[in-house]
């Protein structure tokens, strides 16, 4: 039992649907960013990030319900309105960071690997001014200087 526990982590773990940070973090102005660091490899066998380039560019998107339960988690929300067949993996090294703004469609894709996590730091920066909406548990703000 003890081996199934530390592989269930790993193979079969599921991502994130394609998405825009912004319609879990609402804020006005938009000013957030996203930064993502590989803490080991991160490709296409282990989950690998995927976006669509430009997709920042159409503005907020809808989201509805995730159309693929096998690959993503039924937790997240999916965009809707753009061509998700457009997206590229990214793939990262051990260290490598991204930087991409919120409203950049990106998901992460199922762990098909028996014996590699795809673990990553993500981290969300808003400007100071920026009013948060509808989350009451990011109200608080940490000044940085």
């Amino acid at each position: 039992m003890e081996c199934c526990r530390e592989i269930w982590p790993l193979f079969g773990s599921k991502g994130q649907a394609a998405h825009q940070d912004f319609e879990y973090i609402h804020h006005e102005p938009n000013t957030m960013i996203a930064v993502s660091i590989a803490m080991e490899k991160n490709d296409e066998e282990n989950g690998y990030l995927g976006v669509i380039p430009g997709s920042h560019k159409l503005g907020p998107l809808p989201h509805g319900k995730v159309k693929n339960i096998l690959e993503h988690a039924d937790w997240t929300m999916e965009t809707e309105g753009v061509d998700l067949t457009a997206e590229i993996p990214v793939v990262l090294e051990k260290g490598d960071i991204l930087f991409f703004h919120s409203l950049l469609v990106h998901s992460s894709t199922l762990n098909k690997t028996k014996d590699r996590f795809r673990r990553s730091y993500v981290c969300h920066y808003i400007r100071h001014d920026s009013n948060i909406t509808l989350r009451k548990d990011l109200k608080r703000k940490i000044d940085l200087y």
